[in-house]
C-alpha cells in the first residue's frame, strides 16, 4: 500500500499556476547558483600530500604573517609608549598650574 496518493489538489494548482514564474526565477537561481558555486570552489583546499616546495612555501608564508604581526604588536607597543609620555608631560603641566593658582589663592586669602 502506497505512503500517499500523490499531491494534493492545492499542491497541484500551485505548480501549474506557477510555471511562468518558475521562468522567469529560475534563470535567477541558476545566476545565483553559478556565483555561489565559483565561492564554494575557491573555498575548498586540495587535500593530500604537499610537495617539500609547497610545504617550504607554506612554512615561508607562515613565518612571513608571523614576523609581520610581531612588527606590527611592535609598532604599537611603540606608540603607547610615545603616547605615554605625551599625556605624563601633560599630567604634569596640569598639576603645576593647579598648584601656582593654589598659590595664588593663599596669598589672596591672607
Amino acid at each position: 500500500k502506497p505512503i500517499s496518493e500523490g499531491m494534493s489538489a492545492f499542491t497541484k494548482e500551485f505548480i501549474v499556476g506557477s510555471d511562468d514564474e518558475e521562468e522567469e526565477s529560475s534563470d535567477e537561481e541558476e545566476e545565483e547558483e553559478e556565483s555561489a558555486g565559483a565561492v564554494t570552489m575557491e573555498l575548498i583546499k586540495k587535500k593530500g600530500k604537499l610537495t617539500r616546495a609547497q610545504r617550504n612555501k607554506q612554512k615561508r608564508v607562515k613565518a612571513e604573517e608571523t614576523a609581520l604581526k610581531e612588527r606590527r604588536a611592535k609598532k604599537q607597543f611603540m606608540h603607547q609608549l610615545n603616547e605615554a609620555h605625551i599625556h605624563n608631560k601633560a599630567v604634569k603641566k596640569t598639576e603645576k598650574e593647579q598648584a601656582e593658582r593654589q598659590l595664588e589663592l593663599t596669598k589672596l586669602r591672607n
